[in-house]
């Protein structure tokens, strides 16, 4: 009788890898809380407007979403560029939107800016982003 949730077979034999891969992810995600509690405590401290802090951060969380779909055109600096420009108004778009908007309209506009960013990436450099090789396989 197979569990959806219990833990394949060659996982198993992988040998206490479950153990070492919880507390990895216990300890990253205790970083995340500290660098982000720490970045709005410095803010706080050196009086930088919280918005800026929150736009940052939306850019930085999307960056590894980015360099994933993109990895295959990171070698091309105008694209480094794009995506760098891209990451920047979105940061500070959403930091906008929620400061001066509710989430009922930011939500479309958000939806409205990444789907242009990548259709902008596509007709300028030809370039879509990488289907991951993990989806659709169960």
């Amino acid at each position: 009788m197979s569990n959806s949730l219990s833990i394949p077979d060659d996982k198993r034999a992988a040998g206490g890898r479950g153990f070492q891969d919880r507390f990895l992810l216990i300890v990253t995600a205790l970083l995340v809380a500290l660098l982000a509690s720490g970045s709005f405590f410095f803010a706080a401290l050196y009086h930088v407007n919280k918005w800026f802090v929150f736009g940052a951060w939306n850019s930085i969380i999307l960056a590894p979403r980015f360099i994933r779909d993109f990895r295959g055109h990171l070698s091309n600096y105008w694209f480094v560029a794009f995506l760098s420009a891209w990451l920047a108004i979105h940061g500070l778009l959403v930091a906008a939107l929620l400061r001066w908007t509710t989430i009922v309209i930011a939500i479309p506009v958000i939806f409205v800016e990444l789907t242009g960013g990548i259709f902008l990436a596509h007709v300028v450099f030809g370039v879509r982003p990488e289907k991951d090789q993990n989806v659709g396989s169960a």
